[in-house]
């Protein structure tokens, strides 16, 4: 991916908490989230689009 193709921010929604982490096209791709149960993880590539996983 060149810089004007690359994730933008990943994020980790629960029932209670979101935590948004942002990303740059200098960066690799790396994200520490901490282990919960469940939770919904997205993310935004600056070419395609939002996706999504429920976890």
């Amino acid at each position: 991916m060149g810089k004007g193709h690359y994730i933008s921010f990943l994020a980790f929604a629960t029932d209670d908490r979101l935590q948004i982490i942002k990303q740059y096209p200098e960066w690799n791709l790396q994200a520490r989230i901490p282990i919960l149960r469940h939770g919904l993880l997205l993310w935004y590539c600056t070419k395609d689009g939002l996706f999504y996983k429920n976890i």
